[in-house]
């Protein structure tokens, strides 16, 4: 028999199927929204992707997604972010050092190649961007978790 803290941390943790459905499609969407904006050359760069991964895991709190598919929707817009640009240089071969197909960093380095930038995009997805996932998708989960509980309180109240 599960006992009534088992629940609570499950629906903490992992939330309910319909929840993380409805998580998916969000991202989903948000992602498809991205790529056709950056191949249409309406790339709005690296502060876009991180208000957007923040409130990919709010909108996960509001749901009651659960805290880790929270952090894995963050995860997967900050992996797109970092590997979807240099993986489009690479395939058109219109990548350049410094260029649209770069992925976003805070050092102003560049690597040598399409190639090689897709390789460091998917390393940094990993290193830099899975801490950062974790941190925007816990915190931004308590920010989405608390605006709808307030909700929910304000509308049973009357």
């Amino acid at each position: 028999m599960d006992s009534i803290a088992d629940r609570q941390f499950r629906a903490l943790a992992v939330g309910d199927s319909q929840s993380r459905r409805r998580l998916i499609v969000t991202v989903a969407g948000l992602l498809a929204a991205g790529t056709a904006a950056f191949l249409l050359g309406l790339h709005e760069g690296f502060i876009f992707w991180i208000a957007g991964s923040f409130a990919v895991a709010a909108v996960a709190g509001a749901l009651r997604a659960g805290v880790v598919p929270g952090v894995a929707a963050t995860w997967s817009v900050s992996l797109w972010s970092y590997t979807f640009p240099p993986l489009v240089g690479y395939v058109t071969g219109a990548w350049g050092p410094a260029s649209r197909y770069s992925y976003p960093r805070m050092a102003a380095f560049a690597y040598g190649s399409a190639r090689a930038e897709l390789r460091g995009g998917l390393e940094a997805s990993v290193t830099s961007g899975l801490r950062l996932a974790v941190a925007f998708g816990v915190v931004g989960y308590v920010v989405g978790y608390g605006v709808r509980r307030t909700v929910d309180r304000a509308v049973a109240s009357g």
